[in-house]
C-alpha cells in the first residue's frame, strides 16, 4: 500500500478523476468503502481507495483454481564478438537499432542490438569482457506453446519454455542462420544464443481467451489485465513496449465506456 500512495501522490488532477472513474467500477468498492473511516475528506477517501485497489494481486491468491494459459518467448539473448572496428558499439540516446531479415528462408527474423553506453562498454571491457562485442535481442513468430501454471495451494507459479521443443525449431534455426551469415560477412562470433531466456516474454493471460477485449478476466468481474499478458507470443518482428502501451489505453477507454 506504501508504494501505491507514493504512486498516487504523483498522478495529475486529470489522471487521477480517471482512476477514480475506473475504480468506481470495481464490484468490490462497496466492500472497500466499508474500510474507511467516516468523515474521511473526498480526496483522502480517494487515495485510501486506490491503495486498498492495489492489494487485489494478493487477494486473487485466495482463488481455488490452478490457472494455464499460453505463452511464448518472443525474442533470444545473443551475444557477438570480434566484430569489425565498424561495430563500435556505441549509439544515440535510444541505444538501439535493428537488422531485419525477411527473406530468411526458414521463417523471418531481426536482431536488435542494445547498444551500451561508452562508460558501460568500458567497464565490461576492464572486467574481461572480449573486444568489439555486443548483445542483441534475436527477433520472431514463435508459435505460443508456453505456459505458466499457479497452484495456489503452494502459491507458486511455474513457468514451462520448451525452449528444445521441436516445434520451435524453425524458430530457431531462423536466428541461427542469420546470426551465421553475419558472422561469415563481418568476420565475427556468435559467443552466445539462448532459447530459455527473453527480454520480452508476453502471453498468459491472452485478449479472447483468459480475458475479454477490455482486459477482464473471463469469471472475474473488476480483475484486468493490461499489460504484455494479453498478447499471444509476439508483436512482429519489433519490441513489444509500443503495443502494450496501445493496448493498454484501449482497453482503459473501454472500460470507462463500458464496452466488453
Amino acid at each position: 500500500m506504501a508504494v501505491a500512495y507514493v504512486a498516487y501522490q504523483q498522478l495529475s488532477p486529470e489522471k487521477k478523476d480517471r482512476v477514480d472513474a475506473l475504480l468506481k467500477l470495481n464490484p468490490d468498492r462497496k466492500n472497500w468503502l466499508v474500510l474507511i473511516p467516516k468523515g474521511t475528506s473526498k480526496e483522502d477517501r480517494r487515495a485510501m481507495i486506490f491503495m486498498i485497489a492495489a492489494t487485489w494481486p494478493d487477494r486473487i491468491k485466495g482463488m481455488k483454481t490452478t490457472y494455464t494459459n499460453d505463452t511464448a518467448n518472443g525474442d533470444i539473448p545473443v551475444t557477438r564478438g570480434a566484430l569489425p572496428f565498424t561495430n563500435a558499439g556505441t549509439g544515440g540516446p535510444a541505444g538501439h537499432f535493428l537488422m531485419e531479415d525477411l527473406e530468411n528462408p526458414l521463417a523471418p527474423t531481426s536482431l536488435v542490438e542494445l547498444v551500451l553506453p561508452p562508460h558501460i562498454n568500458a567497464a565490461l571491457g576492464a572486467s574481461g569482457a572480449p573486444p568489439h562485442f555486443a548483445n542483441y535481442a534475436s527477433l520472431g513468430i514463435p508459435p505460443a506453446i508456453g505456459s505458466f501454471t499457479y497452484d495456489p495451494a503452494a502459491d507458486a507459479v511455474s513457468v514451462n519454455w520448451p525452449g528444445s521443443d521441436p516445434r520451435v525449431g524453425s524458430f530457431l534455426a531462423a536466428a541461427q542462420r542469420t546470426l551465421a551469415k553475419l558472422d561469415q560477412r563481418n568476420g565475427s562470433l556468435t559467443l552466445g544464443f539462448n532459447p530459455y531466456v527473453s527480454a520480452h516474454p508476453l502471453g498468459g493471460a491472452v485478449l479472447g481467451k483468459a480475458c475479454e477485449f477490455n482486459g477482464q478476466v473471463k469469471g472475474h468481474p473488476g480483475l484486468f489485465v493490461v499489460d504484455g499478458a494479453l498478447i499471444e507470443g509476439f508483436t512482429g518482428l519489433a519490441n513489444p513496449s509500443f503495443t502494450i502501451a496501445a493496448l493498454a489505453e484501449r482497453c482503459l477507454d473501454r472500460i470507462l465506456e463500458g464496452k466488453a
